[in-house]
């Protein structure tokens, strides 16, 4: 059955078996009531499609889901979601974005600080490694990490195997950067990140007041 809505921004598995996309149909699956634009993954293979921006009983989000990408592995889908209903302890009133497994049926959120602490500000703009382990993303959140008092945009990658969340936009000695990172995008293996960054003082000799690109490896 096709969608009675429109349907966009697809992002697929390395073997094309997956396709996840977000979509305002409100047929693709039962029980869809929200009014809201919500997170699907088709499976080629079988030809069933389910939806992932629900929590980790089924429950869908009272709130709009956007911005979905699969892992290589077709396993784990992060995205970006304004509902508060996805994981318990959501009192930011902030966009987040979280991660659902397509194995276990479970949702986590990952723009969170190492200890669990729901970040003060919104999150956006996911990327995922292969394996789903790596998230990276763009983060206007302060207290993600310690001494975040640039007052600017960073990069941030939370390790959903260890819970531990990192700032690569950072110079080699972890000094942040004095403006702006954006537009962060992860290697397959998540050791890498490349973004760009308005910041003058990641690397030595940058003088040419403007945004650059920078990769960061991870520890």
């Amino acid at each position: 059955m096709q969608g009675n809505e429109i349907s966009f921004c697809p992002s697929i598995s390395d073997d094309g078996r997956y396709v996840s996309f977000i979509s305002y149909s409100t047929n693709l699956v039962p029980g869809d009531t929200n009014g809201s634009p919500d997170i699907f993954v088709h499976d080629r293979q079988t030809g069933s499609t389910r939806r992932v921006s629900v929590d980790s009983r089924g429950v869908e989000g009272n709130l709009p889901s956007i911005d979905a990408k699969i892992s290589g592995n077709g396993r784990i889908v992060a995205f970006y979601s304004e509902a508060s209903n996805l994981v318990a302890g959501d009192t930011n009133r902030v966009g987040d974005l979280f991660a659902h497994d397509l194995q276990t049926g479970t949702t986590t959120r990952v723009s969170i600080r190492s200890n669990g602490a729901q970040g003060n500000r919104i999150s956006y703009d996911a990327r995922i490694s292969r394996d789903g382990r790596f998230v990276a993303f763009d983060s206007d959140a302060t207290n993600l990490v310690e001494g975040d008092t640039n007052g600017q945009g960073d990069i941030f990658v939370h390790d959903r195997q260890t819970g531990t969340t990192t700032r690569p936009s950072t110079d080699r000695s972890g000094v942040e950067g004095n403006n702006g990172s954006h537009a962060s995008r992860i290697s397959g293996d998540g050791q890498f990140i490349a973004f760009d960054s308005e910041a003058s003082n990641l690397v030595p000799g940058d003088t040419n007041r403007e945004t650059d690109v920078f990769i960061a490896s991870l520890p």
